[in-house]
């Protein structure tokens, strides 16, 4: 008897039908200094808006609730006051909130934009060894409104909002990546929530298969829907429309849940198929292993 046990790792973390852990943030009114028009301060604070909600890691509150924490909060000194950011991202319910500025300098010959970035505890967050952004174009016979988007978007790159973490340190010290997680070896007996069911192998396969595909079917529907709301999106001049901005949340959350519930489905999918095929009438032990950031659920067999 040659005894071959296989073990079949899903790894289903809790947030994988809510794309993921990922870092949330809101932003300040955009401070415009010395624009040729209300419009255009507008139309630029539009602009921040939708280049935070295109970060591919981040979460951004709807646009209706976004007004509504900002005209709640009633506070003019965030460009001077970190803790007037930490109040804003508590209103948001972000963990992350933004200041930024566009200034159009006194020579008009260049446009600077400045931010920087507060967590709701109160920290200034440090991003590759700086805690000020800054962005420096010149005008050169360019309108305000252009040099000033593109300043902007260079100055939300400099920011990698989407690498920050997605919550705030459990110890209360600043950490800007979270630390890689402690691989523990688990005992077998601690890690099994079943006890071996005789020729349970091909009934547990047939589960799992089923199971997998159902998840492989839902997850290519919600990525089509994703795909479909991407294909609706039609910029102006490289900016989306506020009626726009529904589709492109659901365009950019959508995808990746799909991918994840393809991925997850094709794993359990597989492991249904080896238990089916190759361990009729063999023991099989069900294990759920407790990881950092989700679980690892385990099925074992015996096979003659």
């Amino acid at each position: 008897m040659i005894r071959v046990v296989v073990s079949v790792l899903l790894i289903c973390s809790t947030a994988v039908l809510a794309s993921g852990a990922a870092p949330s943030f809101v932003a300040a009114r955009l401070d415009v200094k010395r624009s040729p028009s209300d419009e255009v301060s507008v139309a630029l604070n539009r602009h921040l808006r939708i280049l935070l909600m295109k970060e591919p890691r981040g979460v951004t509150p709807t646009p209706s609730m976004w007004d509504a924490a900002i005209t709640e909060h009633k506070r003019q000194d965030c460009d001077q006051n970190d803790d007037c950011l930490r109040g804003l991202a508590v209103l948001a319910g972000t963990v992350y909130a933004v200041y930024a500025a566009v200034e159009l300098d006194l020579t008009r010959t260049s446009v600077t934009a400045i931010g920087r970035i507060v967590r709701r505890d109160g920290v200034l967050v440090e991003v590759g060894g700086q805690r000020g952004f800054q962005v420096v174009l010149p005008m050169l016979q360019r309108p305000f409104n252009l040099v000033a988007a593109a300043a902007l978007t260079e100055l939300v790159t400099q920011m990698k909002l989407s690498e920050l973490p997605a919550t705030l340190p459990a110890n209360g010290v600043e950490a800007q990546k979270p630390s890689p997680p402690e691989v523990k070896p688990v005992e077998p007996p601690a890690a099994v929530v079943a006890p071996p069911q005789p020729g349970a192998g091909p009934l547990a396969g047939k589960v799992l298969l089923g199971a997998g595909g159902a998840v492989m079917v839902a997850g290519g529907v919600v990525a089509l829907v994703g795909q479909i709301q991407a294909g609706t999106l039609t910029p102006v001049d490289g900016n989306l429309p506020p009626s726009q901005l529904g589709a492109w949340r659901a365009a950019v959350t959508l995808r990746p849940v799909g991918v994840t519930m393809l991925g997850v489905g094709a794993a359990a999918a597989t492991a249904g198929a080896l238990l089916w095929l190759l361990a009729p009438g063999a023991p099989v032990q069900a294990a759920l292993v407790p990881q950092h950031g989700g679980a690892t659920f385990a099925v074992t067999g015996v096979f003659p």
